[in-house]
């Protein structure tokens, strides 16, 4: 092989190192809840925060958890409103099929008048 194949090799292995880097270390910072801004994570990932900007998806999702974390939402603060929302919704259905039995045994005890 020779030597500017080598060197093609190399570096494509080491930005497919760094992407993993900073994909992992974002992975991790969501799953702990901990704060993510570009400082944060490019201390985290070990780049700088100009390769964080410079690469479009990184920097959006960034700025996406900085815009959710400004207006007072957290990864675990979204979960827990998911989960009330969704026992919100039981209780509704809930009512729901009460309300239907009633209204079945009004129609019931009505056609048996009739």
């Amino acid at each position: 092989m020779s030597k500017t194949k080598q060197i093609v090799n190399y570096q494509k292995n080491r930005r497919l190192d760094t992407y993993d880097k900073v994909y992992t270390a974002l992975y991790d910072m969501v799953i702990a809840d901990e704060k993510i801004n570009f400082y944060t994570v490019a201390e985290r990932a070990g780049v700088s925060r100009a390769y964080l900007y410079q690469h479009e998806d990184f920097s959006f999702f960034i700025k996406t958890c900085a815009l959710t974390a400004k207006q007072g939402h957290s990864p675990a603060s979204l979960k827990e409103n998911c989960e009330k929302a969704r026992q919100r919704l039981k209780a509704v259905y809930d009512r729901y099929d009460v309300v239907e039995q009633e209204l079945n045994e009004l129609l019931e005890k009505y056609k048996n008048e009739e």
